[in-house]
């Protein structure tokens, strides 16, 4: 099966986000899946960042089937404080609230514009703390 790349984009600090989505078979069955991961420019070349912030509490589920304009969330949570905390919806900058009251632990939120159209969505989340960086990628799909 193949994928295609969803996102790539360098960040301020050094980091970088990148992000593909496709179908890969699974105990005989073919599903959609989305892989994130956070790159790290070091003299001059970028490798994947395997740090220490933690992104977990996605929403809307994974694989998961949803309305039009469903609630999108993300939980962050790393050893130093929160610098970066950004999300993409199908490529594009998604606006999230950042709740919580710790530097190092934070709940993103937010809702897409305008309702999205059926099918398959893509969501990338990415975060940072000073010394490390992570993302993660995952697919949802709006009813038909």
């Amino acid at each position: 099966k193949t994928a295609r790349v969803i996102l790539s984009r360098e960040l301020p600090g050094g980091w970088g986000v990148a992000a593909i989505a496709g179908e890969r078979e699974v105990e005989g069955d073919t599903e959609y899946h989305a892989y994130g991961v956070a790159m790290a420019q070091e003299a001059g070349q970028w490798k994947i960042e395997l740090g220490g912030v933690v992104i977990t509490g996605l929403k809307p589920d994974p694989l998961a089937e949803t309305e039009g304009r469903p609630a999108i969330k993300a939980s962050v949570g790393a050893g130093g404080d929160l610098e970066q905390l950004l999300m993409w919806l199908d490529g594009e900058p998604l606006a999230v609230d950042r709740g919580g009251n710790s530097p190092f632990t934070a709940t993103l939120s937010g809702k897409p514009a305008t309702p999205l159209a059926p099918g398959r969505h893509e969501l990338v989340a990415f975060a940072s703390s000073e010394l490390t960086a992570s993302a993660v990628a995952w697919t949802f799909s709006v009813q038909g």
